[in-house]
């Protein structure tokens, strides 16, 4: 991932940055671990604000939501066709893209 965003990192280079804190990290290369593993740079280096871009949070909460329901329906005692109604509504809910992420 991060050769694709013109970043050369060894294994001794990376099992650096696992194993002890950066005393000068480069910026390009924590921008684009932040990138790969779709956190906020400000979050990687400071542990400060949001883990996530303002973003990708409405959409990973929704789709926590989505299979959380998809989960808890298994202790339903629903009928065959109950579970089919269940299944659609979960797959049109997937495929569609809500208007607008309400925040708290």
């Amino acid at each position: 991932m991060l050769a694709a965003r013109g970043i050369n990192l060894s294994k001794t280079g990376l099992h650096r940055l696992e194993s002890s804190e950066p005393v000068n990290p480069n910026l390009k290369l924590m921008i684009a671990i932040a990138e790969a593993t779709h956190v906020t740079p400000e979050w990687l280096l400071f542990g400060e604000g949001s883990p996530r871009p303002d973003e990708k949070i409405g959409p990973a909460i929704r789709a926590r939501v989505i299979d959380t329901i998809a989960f808890m329906a298994g202790a339903l005692d629903l009928t065959p066709e109950q579970e089919r109604d269940l299944e659609s509504w979960l797959k049109s809910v997937r495929k569609s893209r809500p208007r607008k992420v309400r925040k708290p």
